[in-house]
């Protein structure tokens, strides 16, 4: 809904005042004790990645504790900084309608930022119930170099007791607000904290009504949303969409959750950004050396902490000393869906012969095969299986070994001895009549190609 405002010139949308609210939300009562202990400093900063549940946890949360709250939702027009104090001013009088006297910035103070901003909030604090919450959300939209940060900063260290400000942001706070977090005047919730156990994912579910959902198929929606709620609500909302088990609706919910990120995140990064991400996603956990190999960028290990800081769906692995990070595995498959779109297949197969290459050297055996797989490099995917076949098959992974093996054209494999070797030997256990026959075909290569080891070595599968 759209108002009018006093200025004829000037049309407010109401929900940009107006504290959001929706059904099916999750209380989520850990967190609430977070909240409750963390909003004792003047100020707490939520953030989070796109649709992890920052505003309803924030909403809820103030709904619960039945706190009077300022909820101002900023925009990108919110640069204008006569636009943000007329909308603020909007927003103060729509939660407490005896407000008064508020200062308007090009009559009373058409020059001077500091004093009209310092006059604002003044009037701003002294007019607004004791104790309740300001709240800031989406403050992502303020790009940084604006001076709105500034003011800010300037109105939170004006805080009188009683009042909190909660902002709600994609992005961790700017490097200038960390005298605040020294002085322990903001306390910060992170995506470490707001994203859903499994418990509460559970918990959703059993709330839309999916009570009897497999044991296998919950575990495999979990690790694959690593927490975040926006793709379970997608996919239950596929669900319902397709009248169908919650097990079939995978295909189409990818659709939207891919939509979701290209619309609300993936449009808006610049082009350097948007390559760094695509390339790095060929990877399954990125360190600065690896992603400036492969990317070729200069400052890999700085781009790999800013992307962090934004929130933009990855996070850091505490495996070593070195900085490790790896993509939450639902944004990874998207990453690695833009990136075929993207490229052209010659380029696109070169990238990932290249990871592929850098995955070897760090001893990620299947990861790398993976990677040649897609790609159509047989030459490569051959010296793989040649090579790490014995370490595969001492780690148990037949199966996956017969996946590589299987994938090789009739065409090549048939002129590869150690092929139907290796079949042999993963079918040894299961299917003994089979690894006879792969036996034989491959003692009948290696003797035609006069492969004295090749032919030894299924002569010993034949007889063992």
């Amino acid at each position: 809904m759209k108002v009018r405002s006093e200025n004829k010139n000037r049309i407010v949308n109401l929900a940009k005042v107006t504290r959001p609210t929706a059904s099916k939300i999750l209380l989520r009562k850990r967190l609430f004790e977070c909240l409750k202990y963390r909003v004792n400093s003047p100020v707490l900063w939520v953030t989070g990645p796109a649709g992890s549940g920052k505003t309803a946890l924030v909403s809820s949360y103030i709904e619960s504790q039945n706190i009077p709250c300022l909820w101002y939702k900023v925009d990108s027009k919110d640069t204008d900084l006569e636009t943000f104090y007329f909308n603020l001013r909007l927003a103060g009088k729509k939660t407490f309608p005896k407000m008064n006297n508020m200062p308007a910035l090009l009559t009373d103070y058409p020059c001077d930022m500091q004093d009209f901003n310092h006059d604002f909030f003044s009037t701003l604090f002294n007019n607004i119930a004791k104790p309740s919450v300001l709240v800031l959300d989406n403050y992502q939209e303020i790009p940084e170099e604006i001076m709105l940060h500034d003011l800010l900063l300037e109105a939170f260290n004006m805080l009188p007791e009683g009042i909190r400000i909660i902002i709600i942001s994609r992005k961790e706070p700017l490097a200038k607000f960390s005298r605040l977090r020294v002085n322990r005047r903001m306390n910060l919730i992170g995506w470490q904290d707001i994203r859903f156990n499994s418990r509460e994912f559970q918990n959703v579910i059993n709330n839309w009504g999916f009570e009897d959902i497999p044991e296998e198929i919950f575990v495999e929606i979990y690790q694959k949303l690593d927490g975040w709620i926006a793709g379970l609500l997608f996919i239950l909302e596929g669900t319902n969409r397709y009248n169908t088990n919650i097990q079939h609706v995978g295909i189409g919910s990818l659709e939207d959750i891919f939509s979701y990120f290209s619309e609300e995140v993936y449009e808006y990064l610049d082009n350097e950004v948007k390559h760094f991400l695509l390339t790095t996603s060929l990877l399954p956990y990125i360190t600065g050396r690896l992603a400036h190999e492969l990317c070729g960028v200069s400052q890999a290990a700085r781009s790999l902490s800013c992307i962090a800081r934004h929130n933009l769906f990855i996070e850091e692995l505490a495996v070593s000393e070195i900085d490790t990070f790896q993509y939450v595995p639902i944004f990874r498959e998207f990453l690695m869906s833009k990136l075929e779109e993207t490229f052209a297949p010659g380029k696109l197969n070169k990238m990932k012969r290249k990871a592929a290459s850098l995955l070897l050297a760090e001893n990620q055996i299947e990861e790398a095969a993976g990677l040649l797989r897609r790609a159509e490099d047989w030459d490569g995917l051959l010296n793989i299986i040649n090579q790490h076949a014995p370490i595969l098959i001492s780690q148990q992974k037949t199966k996956f070994l017969l996946v590589l093996l299987n994938s090789i054209p009739p065409v090549i494999a048939s002129l590869n001895p150690l092929l139907p070797y290796w079949f042999g030997v993963c079918q040894q256990q299961t299917n003994p009549a089979e690894a006879q026959i792969s036996f034989r075909h491959a003692f009948k290569i290696s003797c035609e190609q006069q492969d004295h080891s090749g032919s030894f070595a299924a002569w010993t599968g034949l007889v063992r």
